[in-house]
């Protein structure tokens, strides 16, 4: 290979191992956007939740529609706290997959890169 190849063929391998950089900041930033949303979905269901816990707290005390209420409310909210943990667990095993594939294509990029030779 001569040098004229040798340089075409190093700065493609070098715009791919970028393109996949790029690719892996992408993502990252994309994963943190949607562990906000989560998160603050998370915290709107919370607020909801305390403001009709507090309704519920002006119901007479006598009345067994307030206990099932409550006893819902909690339920709804143990539900939803499982659901973001659960999300957020597949959400990190996945991401932790994707990072894994996006580094082995990059080395595998270097690793050609480092191959070429040239006379």
């Amino acid at each position: 290979m001569n040098q004229n190849e040798y340089e075409e063929k190093s700065a493609a391998l070098t715009q791919e191992i970028n393109r996949i950089e790029w690719l892996e900041e992408d993502f990252l930033s994309l994963k943190r956007k949607h562990e906000e949303r989560v998160l603050d979905l998370q915290s709107e269901f919370h607020h909801l939740s305390f403001e009709v816990e507090s309704l519920l707290h002006h119901i007479p005390e006598g009345s067994p529609r307030k206990y099932i209420d409550l006893q819902r409310n909690g339920d709804l909210k143990w539900q939803m706290d499982h659901y973001v943990r659960e999300h957020l667990d597949q959400l990190s095993h996945h991401a932790t997959q994707i990072h894994h594939q996006l580094d082995d294509e990059r080395e595998e990029r270097i690793r050609e890169r480092n191959r070429l030779t040239w006379e």
